[in-house]
């Protein structure tokens, strides 16, 4: 059986820890400063469309054959679409599949970026291990999957 490589970063910390932190401290903004309605509703508003973004969040493992997002299987030619969006300069990839169920058809996730504990690991490491993982993920969708081609 072939090793599954991860290639997700930090989605346990974002989607268990983070996401239910950013809700208590929109409780503790709203509920202990004095601010306006208006201030009150676009901290909750913010709070809660960052909280379903993290806790939405799909580890992605891969291997040559398939693609596992939350350990759930996808062959390659499954992948049909890909779109990538970045917020506060981190880039979330959201994957379509071919699926009929509209919760199993789109995943998404965060790829593995550069944060500062990233580049202390490649200063005090031998070889730059993470970039050579991305850039073989890449490859392989770029070779199997039916994401169309545009020139």
């Amino acid at each position: 059986m072939e090793q599954r490589k991860t290639i997700s970063s930090n989605i346990a910390f974002r989607k268990y820890f983070l996401s239910w932190m950013l809700l208590l401290l929109a409780y503790i903004i709203t509920e202990y400063f004095n601010l306006n309605r208006f201030w009150d509703y676009g901290v909750w508003t913010i709070a809660l469309l960052t909280f379903v973004l993290f806790i939405s969040l799909k580890k992605v493992e891969f291997t040559k054959n398939a693609l596992y997002f939350d350990n759930k299987k996808n062959e390659y030619e499954s992948i049909t679409g890909l779109k990538v969006f970045e917020i506060q300069q981190r880039s979330f990839y959201l994957f379509k599949t071919n699926s009929t169920r509209i919760f199993k058809r789109y995943h998404l996730t965060e790829l593995g970026g550069i944060g500062y504990f990233a580049i202390l690991k490649i200063l005090f490491t031998k070889s730059a291990d993470t970039e050579l993982v991305l850039a073989e993920f890449l490859k392989l969708l770029d070779e199997k999957s039916n994401i169309p081609k545009t020139h």
